[in-house]
């Protein structure tokens, strides 16, 4: 063949080349962005529920105060209208306020103002007798009475230069007018402790901020925070209020410095709370920081996609080059390669099965390679008689395995048998013999033709897996879900203990337990636990199929497959409704007299 000829067969194939290598390439490119945007989808998608998590925690402690607060507040108001009835002194009633404020984390000062606007009553005695009218928190209720609602004035700078918000409830008067009011000074060094408790990133920003857009306090603390008003037309706070949720995710420049960041704002909110401006929590993280790894992933993926590709064109540029040159000889080797090919191919179908056979005339056995290798012998060495194959197989189960072999020569079944054997260096294998007997034009049996399989280790594995099926049906409770927490499985004991049926759990979540005794926070912390560490155990309330809610010890531990990732979370559980009650039964026993039920003195 000409050189012009051997570039026009060539020519078609190394254009071909080039199209699948830009097709791979294009498919590796697009799986790598692939990648990169789950990952990145991922990032956000988990950043955001820990902002939310973080929100959802610190609402929840701030509603607990403000409840705490309003109650006091209502407290303090009854207790000065039965004092004021019973004639009681000032300096016995301000005692009173200090030990309430004393009891109560969070407030900086309490005291009563009269309808005028002057201090009565207060925990502090250089407030006595001071006229706060012109201040906002007098104000509000004076402007808008209502006995019912706590007022959250705007944060403001007193007289003793401390930040603060005040909290009200208005002192109601004959006929409910206005006769003046009883307030609660926050405390800002118990909120700056809180809102920095859960930072948990060196560039989070938490912001606790007044309905008016005033902050009151921001962690990581800011020299300008009384002059911050985040009440702009476009900012996430306005945006947040506009939407009437209690809680809003935005991305986007922050109104703090402009930084491109993820922010979660939470109305602090309760049914038990009739507040007249509520106050808004703000967390913020910069989204530079929070896909860095990412973008230094995304540039090293980058990087390395660029080299794979200038490496693999100038790759293929070189061995185009010299296969045009050595066309001849590739042709050459290639029938070379297609012959090794299929000996590769047969090799890898026969892998772990040795082929025999053997001459009913002559008694001749002959093995193959493999053959030699399963039993552990050099095939050239070995004697070709049935009596040399006996000597291998165990006494035991010699009989079994030449009754078959007497069966397919005597008959038309084909050999299936199961025996054990003793290699040449002593190992104890199990084989799989098949066979199939080959006759004559007459029907006379002339060969019998078969293979020998090594069945060692999957006897061992279908042994490991009917002790794993025996272990599953234990008597402690089990289940195994998928990595979405869907119930895949659940053992007899399951049912006894919870009353569900495995048709009835299969398809559900874990969630079908719940009792409701536990809050969110538990389950989260469980849930992280499970993620970081892979394991939790612990003592938990569930409720059984009949409504009854009982004691367990439950243990998850998470299954991760080849890739690293969680595939499926096995738990066991164990009613300890007995163990309970015994160690009620020891308290009770340690505090009572047995005979007399009475305490012990």
């Amino acid at each position: 063949m000409s050189a012009k000829d051997t570039r026009s067969r060539l020519r078609p194939l190394f254009l071909s080349q080039w199209l699948f290598l830009a097709l791979a390439l294009s498919v590796l490119g697009s799986f790598i962005a692939y990648v990169l945007m789950q990952e990145h989808q991922r990032i956000a998608i988990g950043e955001r529920e820990r902002l939310l998590t973080q929100s959802k925690v610190l609402s929840a402690y701030l509603v607990r105060r403000l409840e705490a607060i309003n109650s006091a507040l209502a407290s303090v108001r009854s207790e000065l209208v039965y004092r004021n009835s019973q004639g009681a002194s000032r300096n016995r009633y301000a005692l009173h306020l200090k030990d309430m404020r004393d009891a109560m984390p969070g407030v900086r000062t309490m005291a009563v103002l009269d309808a005028g606007g002057i201090v009565t009553h207060a925990d502090r005695q250089e407030l006595l007798g001071k006229n706060f009218s012109q201040r906002g928190y007098f104000l509000a209720p004076l402007r808008n009475p209502d006995p019912d609602i706590l007022y959250v004035a705007a944060p403001f700078t007193t007289n003793l230069g401390v930040y603060t918000i005040n909290l009200v409830r208005m002192i109601a008067g004959p006929e409910k007018k206005f006769a003046g009011i009883v307030s609660a000074s926050l405390d800002p060094q118990e909120f700056k402790f809180l809102l920095s408790s859960i930072l948990y990133a060196s560039d989070m920003r938490t912001l606790l901020i007044h309905r008016s857009g005033k902050v009151f306090m921001a962690q990581p603390e800011r020299d300008d925070v009384r002059e911050l008003d985040m009440f702009s037309s476009d900012s996430f706070f306005t945006q947040h209020l506009r939407s009437g949720q209690q809680t809003s995710v935005f991305n986007g420049p922050s109104a703090l410095d402009g930084e491109d960041s993820l922010c979660v704002l939470q109305s602090i909110e309760a049914p038990s709370l009739l507040m007249d401006r509520p106050l808004v929590i703000s967390l913020e993280r910069s989204q530079k920081i929070i896909f860095s790894s990412w973008r230094r992933d995304g540039f090293y993926l980058g990087a390395l996609f660029a080299l794979l590709s200038a490496s693999s064109s100038l790759g293929l540029y070189f061995f185009q080059r010299r296969s045009r040159s050595n066309a001849l000889m590739l042709a050459a080797r290639r029938a070379e390669q297609q012959q090794n090919a299929e000996r590769l191919k047969l090799a890898t179908e026969a892998t772990g099965v040795g082929v025999w056979e053997y001459d009913l005339q002559t008694g001749r056995l002959v093995w193959d390679e493999a053959m030699g290798n399963i039993y552990g012998l050099d095939p050239a060495q070995f004697s070709s008689t049935l009596e040399a194959w006996r000597a291998s197989v165990l006494p035991e189960d010699l009989p079994t395995a030449e009754a078959a072999l007497q069966t397919i020569a005597s008959g038309s079944l084909p050999l299936h048998a199961n025996f054990r054997i003793r290699r040449g260096d002593g190992e104890l294998r199990t084989i799989k013999a098949r066979g199939r007997v080959h006759r004559s034009e007459s029907g006379q049996a002339l060969k019998i033709i078969g293979t020998n399989e090594d069945i060692t280790a999957r006897k061992l594995v279908e042994q490991q897996l009917r002790i794993a099926a025996t272990a599953f049906e234990a008597q402690e409770g089990m289940l195994v879900t998928d990595a979405d927490n869907v119930i895949l499985r659940v053992n007899r004991a399951f049912t006894e203990i919870t009353g569900y049926s495995a048709e009835e759990a299969i398809g559900q979540t874990p969630s079908l337990l719940k009792s409701q005794r536990h809050d969110p926070g538990y389950y989260a912390a469980m849930w992280q636990a499970l993620q970081e560490r892979g394991a939790w155990q612990g003592e938990i309330w569930n409720r059984r199929k009949n409504g009854e809610v009982y004691p367990e010890w439950l243990t998850v531990t998470a299954v991760k497959g080849e890739d690293g990732e969680i595939c499926n979370y096995v738990a066991t559980l164990t009613d300890i409704t007995q163990r309970k009650a015994a160690e009620d039964e020891i308290k009770h026993l340690a505090v009572y007299d047995p005979l007399t039920r009475l305490p012990n003195r």
